[in-house]
């Protein structure tokens, strides 16, 4: 009984909010919001003056400390491995971050790219209705997700735009030669380690929520120490 209610104990204070925080760390280097992707988005996260990522601690973002410190005595190795996140988290985040704003600059620079936003403003001003829009935007967002080969399933709205335009063969071309930049391949080498490193974590974290046995032992098992 003290084994069963010590194991509900660790997946409800530990292990789930391990996994929304993990989640959580995953998306920062693999979710992308389509009206919010521009250089000054990730350029004002950077100058931020809480840096949220410096000193990153898992154990301080988790509910139950105490618990939290117990995770090793039951799942072999995973303390390890939540450690590993933390360096990598705290030391190429801030990398990834100016990654994308140094390849958003660079392509909200482009000449072509202006020249086909200021062409699609002027039609917008053109219809004689007042339009706010973020369209003049699309080739920008486009080209930047076509260079960190974003999964076109994620952008639905820019890539609907982008299938029915008529000068899309230059934002694919254009997109190409930023595909192969070397700052949009760091940014896809990121991308990949940041997935290597933390889904088999939470491929981990699931499979131990599915269990029902709790493996190892403990104080808290053993009754040397109160329930926390």
């Amino acid at each position: 009984e003290a084994r069963k209610k010590h194991f509900h104990d660790l997946k409800e204070s530990c292990i789930r909010p391990l996994k929304n925080e993990l989640t959580s760390i995953l998306n920062c280097f693999t979710r992308f919001d389509e009206k919010l992707v521009t250089s000054g988005t990730y350029r004002e996260i950077l100058e931020r003056e809480i840096k949220w990522w410096e000193n990153y601690s898992i154990k301080r973002r988790i509910g139950d400390p105490i618990l939290f410190d117990d995770l090793g005595r039951h799942f072999k190795g995973l303390p390890e491995k939540l450690r590993e996140i933390e360096d990598f988290f705290e030391e190429k985040y801030p990398e990834f971050l100016n990654s994308l704003v140094e390849l958003l600059q660079k392509i909200e620079a482009d000449e072509r790219l202006k020249e086909i936003s200021n062409e699609i403003d002027r039609t917008l001003r053109g219809s004689n209705v007042v339009v706010v829009s973020d369209l003049p935007w699309f080739p920008f967002k486009a080209v930047f997700f076509l260079a960190i080969e974003y999964d076109k399933w994620s952008w639905p709205n820019i890539y609907k735009w982008l299938a029915k335009f008529e000068s899309r063969s230059l934002i694919f071309q254009v997109g190409e030669e930023y595909h192969r930049s070397e700052l949009a391949v760091r940014i896809r080498s990121l991308i990949k380690e940041a997935e290597h490193l933390i889904t088999p974590c939470l491929e981990r974290l699931d499979r131990i929520l599915h269990e029902s046995k709790l493996e190892g032992s403990c104080d808290y098992v053993s009754g040397l120490l109160p329930w926390p």
